[in-house]
């Protein structure tokens, strides 16, 4: 694994030179520097949830449905209650369980 490391130095070298330089110390200067060099973070993300993530759906809908419908009626202005009618409409958007 250490020997594959060196093929990197040859792919992207534009960032390598700017680690060099001082650029992407911290890691919102890293991810700035790997925006601004056009990288793709094409990692696939997994939840390690998946398999429950239905089922707890299910457990926690209504609740969350009818906390929903409680902070519409109780909004303290017009924007807050869209905000809570849009979540309760997206909530309706995944399905009854």
């Amino acid at each position: 694994m250490f020997d594959d490391a060196y093929a990197a130095f040859t792919q992207v070298p534009e960032l390598f030179a700017a680690l060099a330089d001082g650029a992407g110390t911290t890691l919102a200067g890293a991810r700035s520097l790997l925006d601004m060099l056009g990288a793709v973070d094409e990692t696939e993300h997994v939840s390690p949830y998946a398999e429950r993530a239905p089922q707890a759906r299910g457990e926690h809908t209504e609740t969350i449905r009818a906390a929903l419908r409680i902070a519409v009626a109780e909004a303290p202005n017009d924007a807050a209650a869209e905000r809570f009618t849009a979540a309760l409409a997206a909530l309706d958007g995944l399905g009854r369980p």
